[in-house]
């Protein structure tokens, strides 16, 4: 992870409340006690008593509860991490009016989630898209293959729960590792674990196909413009022999990759897959890689969502490590190592939070929300964090009782200003923020 060539510096957090409590920290904190700086001649602290009413505003009490019929990790298994909640919040019922019974689709809409959508789906789902011309886009499966099923609603219908007519169906092989993602230009990215295809609407107001590569194993995708996207990739390997799992060695690997599409015929010797008539494939540039390795049961690579600011800095958090790059090069250009009250491990993650500047992220590190500002010199490569304020809100993402350690991530609502939700598994429950 180290590199030479980039600026770092280290921000430590003072103040932070955590729920637990162990004599190697406590020690810590006492010596911390006596080192504590004023915050107001900290360099990264430039506190405004209005960013603390702003976090209040929004983390201080749930603004709605949405108890679900389903269990959504089953929607989401084998992801982990609030990068793969659904960007839309939708629940499932059975209709048993008839012999046959089909599965109806309810998602929520709106500014306080109180109108709602329903769609009768024909076979089990576990993914729904929404693109810019309002279709919907689910992942059906049964046992022979997946689909695609679009529905698209009919201009001029007033009732939305029967407006959305099935359009179109994709058949793609069966696959469990299979999510979508919606991009501008009623465009969007299937990805599976062995590559990706991207489908665009065609003359004929259907989806083709227009791109398909392998590629490995894809867990999220940025768009930085029409034609330019940022990749994040976890891979984890095993290597080893016989029938101890401590004879194995875990090879994982964390990558951001900058990914640009051409018109497929400027590109000199690219055969297209399987003689596809395909329009793009692409060129894909490095900005990041961690390697580690360690035990079988060593712990994952821990990386957090990613925040897009001033429309030119790309943002994420990385073992305890604030990255920031520039999208337009793609170069890592500031690294900030943040530590928290002695603690050399912190369970944190980072988002994006609206503001007039486009200028403010939020660090979250257990119940503990941190809002920072990026500043950047105007003619200048220089990058510095301020701290704006801080609060503390139990059971916000870090909740620990008799029976269990209860985490949850958090997730920002598309489309809405400082809007969030989390899901509670053991409950099924969507809080509201």
């Amino acid at each position: 992870m180290e590199d030479n060539n980039v600026n770092k510096e280290t921000i430590i957090l003072y103040n932070l409340k955590f729920e637990f409590k162990d004599e190697y920290f406590a020690k810590e904190e006492q010596n911390l006690a006596h080192k504590e700086e004023n915050l107001n001649k900290n360099q990264y602290y430039k506190m405004e008593d209005k960013k603390l009413e702003e976090l209040e505003k929004v983390f201080k009490q749930v603004k709605t509860n949405i108890k679900l019929g389903f269990n959504l990790k089953k929607c989401i298994e084998n992801r982990e991490t609030s990068r793969f909640l659904p960007e839309i919040i939708f629940d499932i019922k059975i209709d048993i009016k008839k012999k046959k019974a089909k599965l109806i689709c309810i998602i929520y809409e709106g500014k306080n989630f109180s109108k709602k959508i329903e769609i009768k789906i024909p076979d089990i789902f576990k993914f729904v898209e929404k693109l810019d011309n309002k279709d919907l886009i689910f992942i059906t499966f049964n046992r022979n293959n997946c689909k695609l099923l679009i529905y698209r609603f009919m201009q001029g219908q007033n009732n939305e729960n029967k407006g959305y007519f099935l359009s179109q169906e994709i058949v793609e092989p069966k696959i469990d590792d299979l999510f979508i993602k919606a991009i501008s230009g009623n465009r969007f990215f299937c990805v599976y674990n062995y590559g990706f295809k991207m489908y665009a609407l065609n003359e004929k107001n259907e989806y083709e196909l227009v791109l398909f590569e392998p590629y490995e194993t894809i867990d999220f995708i940025y768009e930085i413009d029409t034609n330019k996207f940022i990749f994040g990739l976890y891979l984890r390997r095993f290597e080893g022999h016989g029938f101890c799992g401590e004879s194995y060695t875990c090879y994982q690997n964390f990558i951001i990759n900058k990914i640009e599409l051409k018109d497929i015929d400027k590109i000199k010797n690219k055969s297209n897959n399987n003689n596809l008539k395909l329009k793009f494939s692409f060129i894909s540039e490095k900005m990041y890689e961690f390697k580690f390795s360690g035990p079988i049961f060593c712990d994952k690579i821990n990386f957090s969502d990613y925040v897009s600011l001033k429309n030119n800095y790309f943002i994420i958090l990385v073992e305890n490590n604030i990255l920031i790059f520039n999208m337009e090069t793609g170069k890592e250009i500031k690294r900030f190592k943040i530590k928290a009250d002695g603690r050399s491990y912190l369970r944190a993650d980072i988002k994006k939070w609206d503001c007039p500047e486009n200028d403010e992220f939020i660090l979250i590190i257990y119940n503990n929300v941190i809002l920072i500002r990026l500043l950047n010199e105007e003619n200048s490569s220089k990058i510095s964090l301020n701290i704006l304020n801080y609060g503390y809100f139990p059971e916000l993402c870090y909740k620990e009782t008799k029976e269990r350690t209860i985490f949850k991530d958090l997730k920002k609502i598309k489309g809405q200003k400082n809007k969030f939700y989390s899901y509670t598994e053991n409950c099924n429950d969507i809080i509201i923020y």
